[in-house]
């Protein structure tokens, strides 16, 4: 019996020190791919491991890699040991493959990177929960000495062409600018940056960094732009188009060949507002990375004024104002301008400081003094109502057509009714002052109408005559259009008088173009009235409702 037992014994331990040699412990998650799991020692391979903290409890999604591969998904805190053990001075980069969903969460990488000498174990997943990690992907990487910046600090060592994440995520909603701060040597490469600038809204990966043997960067720094987004577009030899929306340093989109030469121009100017941009060592042959070109771009100033009319004397000493500074002291009249100029696009606002010493109690009004600057203004009046003409309401050139809005719309748009030019119509004054006007000859409203000179029967009442200062309530308004039922025959050169005590418009003959009204008596108060028909001297009035 003795004998049969023993070598069962004997067998029976080699099976249980064999299993024990297939077994690995630490590892919180689930790793896949193949390759050794243990290691660790003189000459390798190493196992990769470390810890992850921050993880919310029973959350999803998380999965890490080593060297862009060797998936371990990990569902809680604690260790972790990547499946896949690394050859002795081979070199290995955890990064976030996918990051939690269920919570979302931001993770990210610290001492994530290196050569493996020995087993590594001090690779740390710090998760958290409202921030954003910053990553992306490196591609065409050969060199060494590749470190990136997030914001000027965050340094990143880049050893490989792998996904990258900054070890230390932001805060959502802020501000994320990727920046190569050290470029890749042995052999020398020029690494750039493509969507590098942004705010982060949730986790940012679409960062590229592409780096290139044997060509160079072109770029320098853009000043003076007057408003972020008026877009300035710069040219490197003809094509190779970049915008640039504020200032700050560039770098064309395209690399060049080492010793070929480059011509940066300017395609378009900035606009609102416009400028006019120059460029400062623009050319030349690139033997090395090139950052010392300057676009300047200048503001563009217009200056500011108009005219003062009707102000007594030349010694009224009145001061004018822009943009409740600027002061002006204006004298009499003539034109003016303001000693500072404003940029394009800014606005003006033309203001009275102090009235003329020459008028007292007597208002001065200034026209047009409100806008946008987009060429030297030269258009404000300063109007000191005396001995001049104020154009208040309708066209100001010959033969044009009349236009019609019921009713006229309310302020602050303007009055776009208008009576047609015409000649010889019959027109009144009302006990309100309101200046009345009915037929004539000339143009009606009608676009279509033909002929287009005619005569009318159209009436018009332009209200605010006696507001010598103007308002939007200085409107014409047309109360018969014409063709309206009942009204008086179309007519040109009648004779008119009106009734001091009812202000009442009485109006006698005239002509339509083939006969002569003589015996026509019109009566027209200026209250709302019904038109009727009398007997006797075919008297037509408007009678009171």
């Amino acid at each position: 019996m003795k004998s049969f037992i023993k070598p069962l014994f004997y067998s029976t331990l080699v099976i249980a020190a064999t299993l024990l040699a297939g077994c690995r412990v630490g590892s919180t998650g689930s790793g896949s791919g193949g390759g050794l799991g243990g290691g660790g020692g003189a000459n390798g391979p190493y196992t990769i491991s470390g810890t992850v903290t921050g993880l919310v409890s029973g959350s999803t999604g998380l999965v890490l890699q080593d060297n862009a591969k060797d998936n371990l998904t990990v569902t809680a805190n604690g260790s972790f040991t990547f499946a896949i053990s690394i050859a002795s001075s081979k070199p290995y980069s955890v990064s976030i493959f996918t990051p939690p969903t269920s919570p979302v969460q931001t993770c990210t990488v610290a001492s994530g990177a290196g050569t493996a000498t020995a087993n590594v174990s001090n690779v740390l997943i710090t998760c958290s929960t409202g921030t954003a990690s910053i990553g992306g992907n490196v591609v065409g990487l050969l060199g060494t000495g590749l470190v990136l910046l997030n914001n000027g600090g965050d340094a990143l060592p880049v050893l490989t062409s792998n996904p990258f994440t900054f070890k230390t995520a932001i805060p959502i909603s802020t501000a994320y600018n990727v920046t190569i701060s050290t470029q890749p040597k042995s052999p020398t490469q020029t690494c750039t940056v493509t969507n590098g600038t942004g705010t982060a809204a949730a986790n940012v990966g679409n960062i590229q960094i592409t780096c290139s043997t044997g060509t160079l960067s072109v770029g320098g720094t853009v000043s003076g732009l007057s408003k972020s987004g008026s877009g300035v577009v710069l040219q490197n030899n003809g094509g190779d188009n970049l915008l640039i929306n504020a200032n700050g340093t560039f770098t064309m989109p395209s690399l060049v060949i080492s010793g070929s030469t480059y011509n940066i121009t300017i395609l378009t100017q900035p606009s609102g507002p416009n400028q006019t941009c120059t460029v400062t060592g623009g050319t030349g042959s690139a033997t090395a990375n090139v950052s010392n070109i300057q676009v300047k771009c200048p503001a563009i100033f217009y200056s500011i004024g108009g005219t003062t009319v009707g102000v007594v004397g030349t010694t009224a000493g009145m001061v004018l104002q822009n943009n409740l500074g600027d002061n002006l002291t204006v004298q009499g009249n003539g034109t003016f301008t303001f000693n500072t100029p404003i940029a394009d696009g800014s606005t003006y606002d033309v203001s009275m400081l102090v009235g003329p010493s020459t008028q007292p109690g007597i208002g001065v009004v200034i026209w047009g003094f409100q806008g946008t600057a987009t060429a030297a203004v030269t258009s404000v009046v300063v109007d000191g109502g005396h001995n001049d003409w104020s154009w208040m309401d309708g066209a100001n050139a010959a033969d044009q057509k009349g236009t019609f809005s019921a009713p006229p719309p309310p302020p602050p748009a303007f009055d776009t009714d208008s009576p047609g030019g015409r000649k010889y119509p019959a027109t009144w004054t009302d006990l309100s002052g309101n200046l009345w006007l009915f037929g004539g000859f000339g143009f009606t409203y009608p676009p279509g109408f033909t002929p287009p000179i005619t005569e009318l029967d159209d009436m018009w009442e332009y209200t605010g005559t006696q507001n010598y200062f103007g308002s939007y309530n200085n409107i014409w308004t047309n109360p018969v259009p014409p063709g309206t039922p009942g009204s008086p025959e179309a007519r040109t050169g009648a004779v008119t008088w009106t009734l001091p005590s009812t202000g009442d418009l009485y109006m006698f003959g005239g002509e339509d173009g083939a006969s002569f009204f003589m015996s026509n008596i019109l009566r027209k108060d200026y209250e709302p009235r019904k038109i009727e028909k009398m007997c006797g001297y075919r008297i037509i009035q408007y009678c009171a409702p």
